[in-house]
């Protein structure tokens, strides 16, 4: 992976050239043309998504502490999530075009965003032909269906004790 630096110059050149050529529309702002550019922001939000970075807001403090010589000019908190949230559209825009560019392979790919698991409700005995679990539990089998103090989570005392479901 390139270095950080490295890693903003490219994406930055790239959204830049890209808002250049129409490839990434971006709607026309009222008022006056803002310091830190739409290429920049788009450009800082795109790395953050890169290198894994949770929080917007720790992430903007690391670039103007550590990258500060690339972005002279960067906006406060509130202004940078706000122009950040007014450029969702190009951000999709600049993801479609860059997805678009990848070469074709012979190997599907696949998107691995963790999705939620509906349980079967095994919790407690399943009476015969309930294979989904959509037997009411009464509000004191509910309570009594994790013991108190087992030392597991929730989710680990529940795999321990489910052998019919897959997770």
């Amino acid at each position: 992976m390139l270095p950080t630096e490295e890693l903003f110059v490219y994406v930055y050149v790239l959204v830049h050239d890209l808002i250049l050529a129409g490839a990434v529309q971006i709607p026309p702002r009222p008022g006056p043309a803002p310091a830190c550019t739409d290429a920049e922001l788009l450009a800082i939000a795109q790395v953050r998504h890169l290198v894994g970075r949770r929080s917007e807001s720790g992430f903007l403090a690391e670039v103007a502490r550590d990258w500060g010589h690339l972005f002279p000019v960067l906006p406060a908190q509130s202004e940078a999530n706000r122009r950040t949230r007014w450029l969702w559209g190009a951000f999709d825009q600049l993801r479609a075009v860059l997805a678009a560019r990848l070469p074709e392979d012979d190997c599907q790919q696949a998107d691995t965003t963790a999705l939620p698991v509906r349980h079967c409700g095994c919790r407690k005995p399943m009476p015969p032909g309930d294979i989904h679990g959509s037997r009411r539990r009464t509000r004191k089998e509910s309570r009594s269906a994790m013991p108190s103090g087992s030392g597991r989570s929730g989710a680990a005392w529940f795999r321990a004790r489910c052998s019919r479901c897959v997770l």
